[in-house]
């Protein structure tokens, strides 16, 4: 807790507290955007500002009148005018303390030390003349939460460049503080790091240098017209410094040696790396297209890219099109709406392109992310790219579609991909993971060894993980525009640079997973056949009784350790020995040899459960396998039973519903071993100590013998 700040937040509620555009703060002391903001609010009101918000803009820039040591009450101010002063004074020393300097205290004089401060701020930001006045630029810096001091601490400190900083403070004395346009940009931080204000600034001071008549820090046609083209030898000093600027803070890779204002083999190698990074034509002369990459994140927008994306299903016409406009490869959603088929896939192979698998189902918002949704969202991705047959290393690329802050990162999309990642791993897929996010998204997941690829949208430019970062270093696919395609059909795409690290994906072994699943044991075994992967066929209705047969795609996983297993013939487990030998010896006792009859289901593996409600009994008889050359995933068959009964009338009504089955199996022997299976198993799980327990063991035994005769027949 800081004391100083603590003051100052206690200060702001008591004289504040009756004004009802003043919200009460905590009074914690600890510098934050609540505290700020309500400096700003103070200031305002102070400023007499009609509807004071919390925000310094325009309005509050213009009626801000500069504070010094020299800007004492006068002899013939009011009292309540030199209260205000007095006030406006506190919130200055409040704002400094925030920030780290210290006025000497919380006087509401502006006195020798409050000036000090104020100076060693202004060299701190890089102005040239530090003359402890506050101008409306230096409020304004004072009512943020930048900093001008190194961070070297905590997260940042690993994060922070001394370079950095000097680029910071050259634009803040060059550029911020020289020019009338200057408010609307604000001093950029001296914290050491690049951000989306520092990268702001820099095209500022390119368009200040172009000569723009407004200068607004934002990238546009005019200053991309305007831009200059340098070589190795050039002469224009102060565009040359803002290229090597550019240059480092698109990442130490592409360090120009120095920052000296001179076209020399240092920076012609610098361009030239970088160019060839972004996949720009590698001839180290720095036009409007390099610029354009180093400063905004299309770059240049006009650029026509190789691959693209988009959720319109492909045709021979659309594939058509795509040919003809020299695209090669093509993005589509594993899943969804807009997934794709296997019949499109094999138009796409067949046009000569080759496809990027996405998946997106909500990566649109954040409540969407977080460790469990990625769990979910690995098995779908991998059970639906094993589905359409992609092989071996095939990059999938899960989408981050919203603007992600730095703190949205580390609190749920790092945990999203975390669990991709563990899940990929667990389940020893064949497939890699790949990020669609903006720049630090995909950074940082990288960063963390979550992903392989970045598929990165560039396009969405006002993305806070956008601008002011760099491309990540394994970028594949660069989003840069939204066009629309003309040819036998015209198709509106997302137009993407490609990076050539990943060429896509050029054909698919489709896996046959109804074959798969009709050649094994209950479909077979009862003579029917599905019809889709996840179908539901019934076999057995009656009043007491209910036989079904379930589908599923399933991953490779799984714990099932709180299920019977049935494997070579025999029970497992040691919590089930006691009740199936007495199982056992009860039915020796009339010739009945259990083991026997369940060795004839010798090669079959099953997990068995059983579940009641009171008023009936549900056995499940899970049998999965692998497809065969496939181990991405597993498929699985569940043969149900239900027993439907009045728990007035267990006894009478399992005897009922048993004998059903009973006459079920006679018109059916094939199937005999596989219910004396699921009955043997729901005695072995049944609790002897309730009555459904006791009924269920009573109609049961009855019942094994009764099958087992059908059995010995057959």
């Amino acid at each position: 807790m800081d004391q100083m700040v603590l003051k100052t937040q206690q200060w702001l509620n008591g004289i504040y507290k009756d004004n009802s555009n003043y919200k009460i703060i905590p009074e914690d002391g600890a510098t934050g955007w609540t505290t700020i903001t309500a400096l700003t609010t103070a200031l305002q009101i102070e400023l007499g500002i009609s509807t004071p918000n919390g925000s310094f803009g325009p309005a509050t820039r213009s009626a801000f009148e500069n504070l010094s040591i020299d800007s004492q009450p006068q002899n013939d101010w009011s009292e309540s005018a030199i209260i205000s002063y007095q006030h406006k004074i506190f919130i200055l020393q409040g704002a400094l303390f925030c920030k780290g300097y210290n006025p000497g205290g919380f006087t509401g004089t502006f006195g020798t030390n409050t000036e000090a401060a104020i100076k060693q701020l202004q060299t701190d930001a890089g102005l040239s003349n530090a003359n402890g006045v506050v101008d409306s630029i230096l409020m304004k810096a004072l009512l943020s939460m930048d900093a001008f001091q190194m961070l070297t601490y905590g997260e940042y400190k690993d994060k922070c460049d001394q370079k950095i900083r000097t680029i910071q403070q050259y634009l803040n004395k060059n550029y911020i503080s020289n020019t009338s346009f200057s408010i609307d940009i604000g001093l950029v931080p001296c914290n050491g790091i690049y951000d989306r204000s520092t990268n702001k600034a820099l095209i500022y001071a390119l368009q200040i240098e172009e000569g723009i008549s407004t200068p607004n820090g934002v990238f546009g046609p005019s200053t991309k017209s305007k831009c200059p083209v340098l070589s190795l030898g050039s002469t224009k000093t102060k565009f040359i410094y803002l290229l090597q600027f550019a240059l480092y803070c698109n990442g130490k890779e592409f360090d120009p040696n120095g920052f000296d204002g001179g076209y020399g083999n240092g920076v012609k190698n610098a361009v030239t790396k970088f160019q060839s990074f972004c996949g720009l034509n590698a001839d180290g002369i720095a036009g409007s297209q390099t610029f354009a990459s180093l400063l905004v994140s299309t770059g240049d927008n006009t650029r026509k890219g190789t691959a693209c994306d988009c959720s319109t299903t492909i045709t021979d016409a659309i594939a058509a099109t795509l040919k003809s406009n020299k695209y090669e490869v093509v993005g589509r959603y594993l899943t969804g709406k807009f997934r794709m088929t296997s019949s499109e896939l094999k138009i796409i192979f067949d046009n000569g392109l080759r496809v990027i698998p996405i998946f997106e189902v909500g990566g649109y918002k954040l409540s969407y992310f977080s460790y469990e949704q990625g769990v979910f969202d690995a098995d779908s991705a991998i059970f639906a790219a094993a589905q359409l047959g992609f092989t071996k290393d095939t990059i999938i690329y899960f989408a981050v579609d919203f603007d992600a802050l730095d703190s949205d990162v580390t609190s749920n999309v790092l945990p999203y991909f975390k669990a991709i990642s563990e899940k990929f791993t667990n389940a020893n897929s064949i497939y890699k993971i790949g990020i669609y996010a903006p720049r630090n998204v995909c950074s940082r997941v990288q960063n963390a060894g979550y992903s392989c690829s970045s598929f990165v949208c560039d396009m969405s430019t006002g993305f806070s993980g956008n601008l002011g970062y760099p491309l990540p270093k394994d970028w594949a696919f660069d989003q840069i525009s939204t066009v629309t395609l003309h040819g036998n059909a015209d198709i509106e795409i997302d137009n993407n640079i490609s990076s050539g690290k990943n060429p896509g994906v050029n054909s698919v072994v489709p896996v046959d997973i109804l074959g798969a699943l009709n050649d094994n044991s209950f479909a077979k075994l009862f003579g029917v056949e599905f019809s889709t992967p996840d179908a539901e066929i019934e076999i057995f209705n009656n009043a007491f009784v209910k036989i079904a047969i379930g589908a599923a795609v399933k991953a490779a996983l799984g714990d099932d350790s709180k299920v019977i297993k049935f494997k070579g013939g025999e029970f497992d487990g040691a919590d089930i020995q006691t009740p199936l030998d007495n199982l056992k010896a009860s039915l020796n006792k009339d010739n009945i040899e259990l083991s026997t009859i369940l060795a004839k289901a010798k090669d079959m593996e099953l997990s068995i459960k059983t579940s009641t409600n009171g008023t009936s009994l549900k056995i499940e008889l899970e049998n999965s396998f692998n497809v065969p050359e496939h181990d991405t995933f597993s498929l699985s068959e569940t043969l149900s039973i239900e027993f439907r009964v009045d728990k007035d009338k267990l006894l009478e009504d399992l005897k009922l519903a048993t004998s059903s089955v009973v006459d079920f199996v006679k018109e059916n022997p094939a199937i005999g071993v596989i219910i004396c299976i699921a009955v043997v198993a729901a005695i072995l799980l049944a609790l002897p100590e309730t009555a459904l327990g006791a009924a269920i063991i009573s109609a049961f035994s009855e019942a094994i013998e009764a099958i087992s005769a059908v059995i010995a027949i057959a």
